[in-house]
């Protein structure tokens, strides 16, 4: 089978329209507005800059030029090629955009629960033992003792993404369970299958962090990450209704692909929190740089 291409269809009033047109700024803006062609790109900057060197341009409906910005830019400027004002951005998704940030002693405005004698949380910004700047979630040295932050007051949007950062290090290895997460049972209450995703570090399944979630029935999977170690990054990160990924640093990761929630509100009296529990008299520590968490709330009314 052959194709035939006939004179008539690689006229210009045919090619024009369907090309990418590399010429100069002036050159572009010389061009007249019947079958010319919808994509250009600017070799030269033009005369009175209004077409920048490198850019490509499509042609509106209207005969103007659009700017397909695929450089850099920085939204420091209402113009397209720096894609519009930041300030822009923010006052248009503020109402739709949880974003929640906590460093340092900030978490110590978080809602705390302590239960148990010398149990306690606490700015420990000048620790000589460790990197400093974080606090001190403490349990003290009784056995059942529990220590746990959390911040609430939002519900965010389980049919959306969201994602929680956790900098901290644990202190101690055994007879302890450790916990941080979205939507995180606080260390005062027992466990149960409302919405949830997170770490969990209980010595009895294990010396490795487990990722937990929730949609009814609460289950856990294993990971390759220490539980007591140095001090680490880890990012909680949910996809609705199909997995819950646990990353440890810049690269290693884990993912759970089941009971992840879908739909409905977050809890907003535990969006997202920390605590630590010792089962022995011997005292744990759980320590925090900081949090963040991003999401979308359930509604505009939040």
């Amino acid at each position: 089978m052959s194709l035939v291409v006939e004179k008539s269809g690689l006229s210009p009033n045919f090619l024009n329209p369907r090309l990418l047109y590399a010429a100069t700024g002036d050159q572009i803006k010389a061009l007249g507005t019947v079958n010319t062609p919808k994509l250009m790109l600017a070799t030269a900057t033009s005369s009175d800059a209004t077409v920048g060197q490198d850019k490509v341009y499509f042609r509106k409906v209207d005969n103007t030029l659009q700017v397909l910005n695929l450089v850099k830019h920085y939204h420091d400027a209402d113009t397209d090629d720096s894609g519009g004002l930041l300030q822009e951005s923010l006052y248009r998704n503020l109402a739709a955009t949880i974003n929640i940030q906590q460093w340092g002693s900030m978490l110590l405005a978080s809602h705390i629960n302590i239960v148990g004698t010398n149990a306690a949380v606490t700015s420990d910004f000048d620790n000589p033992t460790i990197t400093g700047g974080h606090i001190d979630i403490h349990t003290g040295e009784f056995a059942n003792n529990v220590a746990n932050v959390r911040t609430g007051g939002v519900s965010h949007d389980w049919s959306k993404k969201s994602k929680m950062n956790i900098v901290c290090q644990v202190a101690g290895s055994v007879n302890v369970v450790c916990r941080a997460g979205i939507n995180a049972e606080p260390m005062i209450s027992v466990n149960d299958v409302a919405k949830k995703a997170g770490m969990e570090f209980c010595d009895s399944t294990g010396t490795n962090w487990n990722i937990f979630s929730s949609n009814g029935v609460r289950s856990l999977l294993s990971t390759t990450f220490p539980g007591a170690t140095s001090k680490q990054g880890y990012q909680i990160t949910h996809t609705p209704a199909t997995n819950t990924r646990l990353q440890a640093g810049a690269s290693s990761f884990t993912v759970k692909t089941t009971d992840c929630p879908g739909t409905g509100a977050g809890d907003s009296a535990r969006t997202i929190g920390c605590g630590i529990k010792t089962s022995d008299a011997t005292t744990k520590d759980l320590y925090v740089w900081g949090m963040t968490f991003a999401a979308s709330p359930i509604d505009l009314y939040y």
